[in-house]
């Protein structure tokens, strides 16, 4: 919501686990980059950028960590996975 995006929310409690299936798609989207499957790397993209569009329609719903995840997990596939 816009309280995630100003800052606001930081001080609310977040539980859940999307944040680390995001960070999974993060991952997965680095391996795929790396492997040069650009259809997969689609896939991936439109199914976070429905995430997102979700985050915003739903109330309490952080998308501070869904991006926060997504974006760690790439970063940690990029630097450490698998080179193909």
């Amino acid at each position: 919501t816009i309280g995630d995006l100003s800052g606001r929310a930081a001080s609310s409690l977040c539980i859940g686990a999307s944040g680390g299936i995001c960070g999974l798609y993060g991952l997965m989207l680095a391996s795929l980059m790396k492997m040069g499957n650009d259809s997969a790397v689609s896939f991936v993209l439109k199914q976070m950028i429905w995430l997102l569009a979700f985050g915003f329609l739903v109330p309490n719903v952080s998308n501070a960590g869904h991006i926060g995840g997504f974006l760690g997990g790439w970063i940690i596939g990029y630097l450490f996975g698998p080179g193909y």
